[in-house]
């Protein structure tokens, strides 16, 4: 059985310093290997079905729900930034071509 993740997205700047280094700490991806979007305000962050208490007022999303009605707007198109390749295998590795 294979582990299911949600996705969180993160506004960076409705967040103390302390606060993203908590969501920073409890994802299974960190913001540097996270994908941003265009104006690098707002992040993607992996995380299990049992999140800590950081992650309570944010919004959830499965792989298929972020990809569908998140990703697929104009903000988030061509948006990998980070210097890194993600190996998510419950991720569509063509998320990489947004």
């Amino acid at each position: 059985m294979s582990i299911q993740y949600q996705y969180i997205i993160i506004v960076s700047s409705s967040h103390t310093a302390n606060e993203l280094a908590e969501f920073d700490a409890a994802a299974e991806n960190t913001m540097k290997y996270a994908t941003w979007n265009h104006d690098n305000t707002k992040y993607i962050l992996k995380c299990s079905t049992h999140t800590p208490t950081c992650f309570t007022s944010h919004t959830r999303y499965t792989a298929a729900e972020l990809h569908n009605s998140v990703i697929d707007k104009v903000e988030w198109k061509g948006s990998v930034t980070s210097s890194a390749q993600t190996n998510d295998s419950d991720w569509d590795s063509s998320h990489d071509d947004w």
